[in-house]
């Protein structure tokens, strides 16, 4: 496997503007994936590389699924559980954009409140997910 890198600097105001407006356009799309971490966790190996971006797409593929049974169930304390999870699986592939949208949806359903921004948030968790899908399918294919 070759190594999966992102040299171009990310541009968090457009980044902020896709959450904000839920949508990608050519206007807004902009790199979500920060691979520092990755590497440097990784020691720069990137069959371990590799593997822990295919073991990320599938767990938070199967947490998503997870969370939105929860938002129909209303299950405050798993959608809490849940987010919580994700933050650290972000931030292994640096998305950092969701952070602040993944802590306020552990606050909010710690409170047992505002489902409907909860259900907001996952849609903009599910919209970032799949554009940091779509980065990892470009690079990996543009390296091949």
């Amino acid at each position: 496997m070759k190594a999966i890198t992102f040299t171009e600097k990310r541009n968090y105001t457009t980044a902020e503007t896709v959450l904000k407006n839920g949508s990608i356009t050519p206007e807004t799309a902009c790199n979500v994936c920060n691979l520092d971490y990755l590497n440097g966790i990784t020691r720069g190996n990137k069959t371990a590389a590799g593997n822990l971006v295919v073991i990320f797409f599938s767990e938070i593929n199967e947490e998503l699924a997870n969370l939105q049974i929860a938002l129909e169930k209303t299950n405050y304390p798993a959608i809490s559980d849940i987010a919580h999870k994700m933050k650290s699986a972000f931030a292994i592939l640096g998305i950092t954009i969701l952070a602040p949208v993944l802590y306020e949806m552990e606050h909010l359903s710690n409170k047992a409140c505002s489902i409907k921004i909860i259900s907001r948030h996952i849609k903009r968790i599910q919209l970032v997910f799949n554009q940091a899908r779509a980065e990892m399918n470009f690079s990996i294919s543009s390296l091949s």
